[in-house]
């Protein structure tokens, strides 16, 4: 690993329409020491041509850039492939349809050589419609989140995984996932990135909105109006935490809390689509385990009158 460099992962499935947003970011970062790994995750738009536009800028700025194209895999899959190149001493893996500021990875690097007590950072970050261009929130820890952010993430509470908001110490993450091979999901990466560094080390925070998170109707982690395309969304969500936290040998410790979490998940999906089989089915769950709410009961009436 050379010291002080960061490895920047992207994966890129037919971003034709936005992965400029992501390649310039890069480019004009005020930190001159990168490595920028772009994973084409077998796209069929002009992704790759784009990409490559940008190698020779990036070279002449003194990064390293390295293109890689790989047969449709999802994005975990790509990362893997991003981490088998990786030299940098820290790393980060933004989305292909986010954007860094221009101070971002300056200011995570030198946050985490202040303060060695931490394996990684988490920057606060703007949320963006992508078809407005406006900011529909913000990314902001709460007062009384701890530094210990493993529940924190399993829960997913108080806390949020915007990719490019993290940068983690590679010597730390080598040593949790020492094959620097991450379990392959359509599901995400985040998970896999973050809960067993999270288990066995604190996270540092940086209260700089140093990230652009944009929101797409249409992106893997906000796909809507198909009801199978959700349900499989949260089945893999549901398995990826399954199996990362059976690794780390505490799912039971956690069993219950995302059985209910996930089964209601699914309910609500389930009667936004007005499938009332599915719904009802998530329904016995709660009233076997004597945990329906007025909100269920009043969901199920109105589901089983719908035309």
């Amino acid at each position: 690993m050379q010291e002080g460099l960061v490895s920047i992962i992207t994966p890129c499935y037919n971003g034709e329409k936005y992965v400029k947003r992501i390649l310039n970011s890069v480019l004009n970062q005020t930190y001159g020491k990168i490595q920028f790994i772009f994973v084409n995750d077998g796209s069929t738009d002009r992704t790759e041509e784009i990409a490559k536009e940008y190698k020779e800028k990036m070279e002449q700025k003194g990064y390293e850039y390295i293109y890689i194209y790989k047969e449709n895999g999802g994005q975990a899959s790509a990362i893997n492939e991003g981490l088998k190149q990786v030299t940098g001493q820290y790393l980060t893996w933004p989305d292909a349809d986010d954007e860094l500021t221009s101070d971002s990875i300056q200011k995570k690097v030198e946050y985490l050589q202040k303060h060695p007590e931490f394996a990684f950072v988490l920057s606060e970050a703007i949320v963006i419609d992508e078809d407005t261009n406006e900011i529909i929130g913000e990314l902001k820890r709460k007062k009384n989140c701890p530094s210990n952010i493993f529940e924190n993430l399993v829960l997913q509470k108080d806390i949020w995984f915007a990719p490019g908001s993290y940068m983690i110490r590679m010597d730390k993450f080598e040593e949790v996932n020492p094959k620097r091979q991450i379990y392959e999901s359509r599901g995400g990466q985040n998970w896999q990135m973050l809960l067993p560094l999270a288990y066995q080390y604190v996270c540092g925070y940086l209260p700089e909105k140093l990230f652009k998170y944009y929101v797409r109707k249409n992106s893997h982690s906000h796909s809507t109006g198909d009801y199978r395309k959700e349900i499989t969304r949260i089945e893999n969500q549901e398995d990826i935490l399954k199996h990362e936290l059976e690794k780390l040998q505490v799912y039971d410790k956690y069993r219950a809390n995302l059985e209910e979490k996930y089964y209601k998940e699914k309910m609500n999906i389930a009667y936004k689509y007005g499938e009332k089989l599915a719904f009802l089915e998530q329904y016995d769950f709660f009233k076997i385990k004597k945990k329906l709410t007025l909100k269920m009961r009043i969901k199920k009436i109105i589901i089983k009158i719908r035309k």
